[in-house]
């Protein structure tokens, strides 16, 4: 059987040139430590020239941002719906990283380990309760069903990087996006897609 791979998901849109910056030294430590390894690298992006000269995948999304955004209420609901899109076509564990993350040798056979383990890996633990506000919230998750905020349970992890496998976590990332649009709709807009992940995979 082949080992499967690694695809790095990057989202970079608008025009803050220090993103394109960041993403360009991202890049360049994850192909340097990751050389040895089966990579696939793709940029969801609205402006695909910019990227033109990088070894990756580009796809556009210019006429996916609004859609993505819920015109532009929330523009970090781009991020899982990117990451939804990925997995849906991907046979690679994915990863989605932020473009300030860098890379260090040992990460790639950590990731792998973990990944080949069944878990999700995840930046790191910010802590319990993370949006006290939402006590007694109650929403139904297309997946996991009846959902309610619990103080004492909910949980918050960084996105800054995050791996799934697409044949176990696919449902997770949908629920995701459905916890997102819920928690908008209940008047929130702090930021939420980490806390939407943490909360459906504990759910």
């Amino acid at each position: 059987m082949t080992p499967r791979g690694l695809t790095f998901i990057y989202v970079e849109y608008g025009d803050m040139e220090r993103l394109q910056l960041e993403l360009r030294y991202s890049l360049s430590t994850l192909l340097y430590w990751g050389r040895p390894f089966a990579l696939d690298v793709v940029v969801y992006t609205d402006k695909p020239y910019r990227h033109a000269d990088l070894p990756v995948r580009l796809v556009d999304i210019s006429g996916k941002i609004s859609e993505f955004s819920r015109d532009g209420l929330y523009h970090h609901r781009i991020k899982p719906c990117v990451l939804l899109k990925e997995m849906e076509t991907s046979t690679n564990y994915c990863v989605m990283a932020d473009t300030d993350t860098f890379f260090r040798e040992g990460f790639f056979e950590r990731l792998l380990a973990s990944l080949r383990s069944g878990a999700v890996a995840v930046d790191r633990r910010h802590g319990r309760n993370p949006m006290p506000q939402l006590a007694g919230f109650a929403t139904s998750l297309p997946n996991a069903g009846p959902y309610r905020y619990d103080p004492k349970l909910a949980v918050e992890y960084n996105s800054g990087l995050t791996a799934v496998d697409p044949e176990r976590h696919l449902p997770v990332v949908q629920d995701a996006i459905a916890w997102i649009d819920a928690v908008l709709d209940h008047g929130a807009r702090q930021p939420i897609e980490q806390i939407a992940l943490s909360e459906c995979l504990r759910a």
